[in-house]
């Protein structure tokens, strides 16, 4: 009995020992798991952030060694093709507390953890703006302000005025676009703020600039030449134009309006007082006769302006008649009759044909017997008639004519049957008493032909 007692003794004894062991042990091992557990929470394990050693370290400490690390790290900057440079610490750069918060959770306590830190990082808006401020260009004293490109005009064309760049910068949206940018660690970040310079809206190159000026240009170089009835000529160009313009370094006026009304009206009047016509004379040219004032038209003068206007406007030059009432005789010449005293000549024309070209005899100035000159209209068509009259002498004389037109107080055309030459220097001292003298055939022709408002153009080439 003995023997089994003690026996039974030294089992019991050997399991409480392990009891006790094991117990111990668990509590160990649930300490090192509590410590383990709780260290994990606040401190990193074997990490690296942003190159930056952080093994072992809480949030505050990494947030302080990688603060301190990536302070002096450069970022460069572009403005306008020159390179400037400053510091994440010049900015004030902070790592986020959250982001490292984030790492530490998702770190793995027993394994080699490498992080970054991208979107983890903040910087100083104030310090941004000091920084750009600082920058030599950008100081007020240096600062250019950009200007459109505009047309100017410089005294004899338009041209166009190039535009200025300036370095002018919009410190809020610069600010922005740095802060915008700075969201990470990056050791080659470039930051090009060219583009947050303020431009000029308008370039030199902008179409509609240009067309603006072309066509300020091409009213220039337009010429009106305006033609009354007398030949006399009136003209807008680009003399006349530069003196409509007022105009100083960078604004003009050009008073178009104003300055062709002005000209119509000095137009008008001028047409008012014409005392003579011309016209093409049938192989001499020019050719002026007087004019009667009750055939002298009126000039329309807003219809003219207009016109003018919109001619300048357009490029057009343009070189006629002002816009009458009526159409002056001396226009669309068709259908007339030209009487060339100094020639001895009479030329009719109907439909542009020139259906008469004959020798005549006028006036005989020798005896002081003129034949007037002028612009004139038929009066009357007698055929078969004796034209009777009184000589310088006193003496009557009566002359049978088959063609009688008469066309201002008594003097006419007619036939003269009982010549039997015209033409050459006969007027000078055997003429007619003022009419003018015709072969039978060219009288019959012309007295079949003429028309009440056909105008008959005397004059002398």
């Amino acid at each position: 009995m003995a023997s089994k007692d003690v026996s039974y003794k030294k089992v019991r004894k050997r399991s409480n020992k392990l009891l006790i062991i094991g117990l111990i042990l668990i509590l160990v091992i649930g300490v090192v798991l509590v410590g383990v557990y709780e260290f994990s929470r606040t401190h990193f394990g074997r990490t690296t952030i942003q190159g930056t050693d952080c093994s072992w370290l809480s949030v505050k400490d990494a947030k302080e060694r990688l603060e301190d690390s990536i302070g002096t790290i450069q970022i460069s900057f572009t403005l306008d093709g020159k390179s400037y440079t400053a510091t994440y610490g010049d900015f004030g750069a902070e790592v986020s507390s959250e982001k490292l918060e984030q790492m530490l959770e998702s770190q793995n306590f027993f394994g080699q953890n490498d992080f970054t830190l991208e979107n983890g990082i903040s910087i100083s808006e104030e310090k941004v703006k000091d920084f750009l401020s600082n920058i030599p260009e950008l100081q007020e004293e240096n600062v250019v302000k950009p200007q459109n490109a505009y047309v100017k005009f410089d005294g004899n064309n338009f041209i166009i005025e190039k535009e200025v760049i300036g370095n002018q910068m919009d410190y809020d949206k610069a600010c922005s676009i740095v802060v915008e940018a700075i969201t990470g660690v990056d050791e080659n970040l470039n930051i090009d703020l060219t583009s947050e310079m303020q431009l000029p809206q308008v370039l030199s190159t902008d179409k509609e600039l240009i067309d603006t000026c072309n066509e300020l240009n091409n009213m220039l170089s337009t010429v009106v030449t305006i033609k009354l009835m007398d030949g006399s000529t009136y003209t807008i160009d680009k003399d006349v134009m530069n003196e409509w313009i007022t105009y100083d370094d960078r604004n003009f006026s050009f008073e178009i309006e104003e300055g062709v009304t002005k000209f119509v009206g000095e137009v008008s009047k001028s047409a008012e007082d014409v005392t003579t016509v011309q016209i093409e004379g049938t192989d001499v040219g020019h050719v002026t006769m007087p004019a009667f004032e009750e055939r002298i038209p009126k000039v329309l003068e807003k219809e003219m302006v207009d016109f003018i206007v919109d001619k300048l406007k357009n490029g057009e030059s343009y070189t006629g008649k002002p816009i009458y009432d009526e159409d002056p005789v001396t226009e669309n010449l068709t259908s007339y009759i030209e009487i060339d005293i100094t020639r001895q000549r009479v030329f009719m024309y109907v439909d542009g044909e020139c259906i008469v070209d004959t020798p005549t005899v006028t006036g005989n100035i020798g005896a002081g017997y003129y034949t007037p000159t002028g612009v004139f209209y038929l009066n009357n068509k007698v055929y078969d008639t004796v034209l009777r009259g009184s000589n310088r002498d006193g003496s009557s004389y009566a002359s049978p004519v088959l063609y009688w037109m008469p066309f201002y107080k008594g003097f006419g055309l007619h036939d003269a049957n009982w010549r039997d030459e015209f033409g050459g220097d006969i007027y000078k001292h055997n003429g007619s008493h003022g009419c003018i003298n015709l072969p039978t055939n060219a009288a019959k022709t012309i007295y079949d032909n003429i028309t009440y408002d056909m105008p008959i153009f005397i004059y002398k080439s």
